[in-house]
């Protein structure tokens, strides 16, 4: 995987870590929820997806871990698991902390917001990200 497919990667848990602390609002107190769901191949079953939300007093999303495996004949072909811990203010990302397991790839960033983006490390690398990279806000379809 390229530096430029794992940002896609962490963009995508965080668009969906927005998209859950938009849709669920405010929280009286932390709380934290699974939620479960089936990769399927030609209508069949392959392979499993399992997030962890955990909301914060504010009811901002604080961490996100994702599990996901794909397997063919009971063979397991594929492994996916990231745990994010993120920081959200007024809809905004402030900081993303996080390791990621592709398959035995391991990638582990540190992003916070600067002036004109978020930067930080990824794989002790620095890395560059414009402002938009991560969704300021959602709008749900239902």
């Amino acid at each position: 995987m390229t530096r430029s497919s794992v940002g896609g990667v962490v963009v995508l848990s965080a668009a969906l870590a927005a998209q859950l602390a938009l849709a669920t609002g405010a929280q009286a107190a932390a709380r934290a929820e699974n939620r479960f769901g089936s990769i399927t191949i030609d209508g069949k079953k392959a392979g499993q997806v399992h997030y962890t939300i955990e909301y914060g007093e504010d009811g901002e999303v604080e961490t996100l871990k994702t599990r996901a495996s794909l397997s063919i004949l009971g063979i397991k072909l594929f492994n996916f698991e990231q745990n994010l811990h993120e920081v959200w203010q007024q809809g905004g990302l402030q900081t993303l902390n996080g390791r990621t397991n592709d398959d035995g790839t391991i990638y582990e960033a540190a992003l916070s917001r600067a002036p004109d983006g978020y930067e930080g490390p990824l794989n002790q690398q620095a890395l560059d990200l414009p402002g938009n990279a991560f969704p300021a806000s959602i709008q749900l379809d239902e």
